[in-house]
């Protein structure tokens, strides 16, 4: 997941890591208005259905890549 490639990739700056995933898995539950309950039902759902799993991680990849070229394109006309 993006978080979790964000804290291995020690994007908290003085914080204490636990409590800065903590905090990014709290944003991102308000922003998509589940609880962390849910997200665990929905992982557990998809990691028993890794060809789904799969699917979606691809899907992000390729629109990361996407927003990733845009603002490329954005800040080296």
């Amino acid at each position: 997941m993006i978080i979790e490639a964000a804290f291995k990739q020690k994007m908290y700056k003085t914080e204490d890591p636990q409590i800065w995933l903590a905090k990014q898995y709290n944003v991102l539950f308000a922003n998509q208005n589940i609880s962390s309950e849910t997200y665990d039902e929905s992982y557990t759902w998809y990691s028993t259905r890794p060809e789904l799993l799969l699917e979606i991680y691809s899907e992000v990849i390729e629109n990361l890549g996407k927003q990733e070229a845009k603002q490329n394109a954005e800040t080296n006309p």
